[in-house]
């Protein structure tokens, strides 16, 4: 049965392992815009006074994040949250079947250029 992801910018965590498991086996068609790029799990655990712990659990193994999480070891959590900009991709990879994706931070759809909301 065909399959098509739709991601975005707000794309994170789950939908970049999910979507990044289909481009990277060639099991469906990823359309949209470059995804947020946070390449990890995190649990958070509630706290008093509103606040929580999040703590990263796993970290996704997936070739658009080669170069992506260094980057983050020296970004604040207010810039990473706030401010985070993908750099345009620059790393070409291959799929199972021999196709070539890009990638260096965000999953990076194999249709580009549709416009969705955040």
């Amino acid at each position: 049965m065909p399959l098509v992801v739709i991601v975005n910018g707000g794309s994170a965590s789950a939908s970049e392992i999910v979507s990044g498991a289909i481009q990277d086996h060639d099991r469906g068609l990823i359309v949209g815009e470059q995804s947020f790029g946070k390449g990890l799990v995190q649990t958070v655990s509630g706290l008093s006074e509103n606040t929580g712990l999040a703590l990263t659990t796993a970290r996704l193994l997936h070739a658009e994040w080669a170069a992506h999480s260094a980057r983050l070891q020296d970004t604040s959590l207010y810039d990473y949250l706030y401010n985070h900009k993908n750099p345009p991709p620059t790393e070409v990879k291959l799929t199972d079947s021999g196709r070539q994706v890009t990638g260096g931070g965000g999953i990076t759809p194999d249709v580009p250029g549709v416009q969705t909301e955040n």
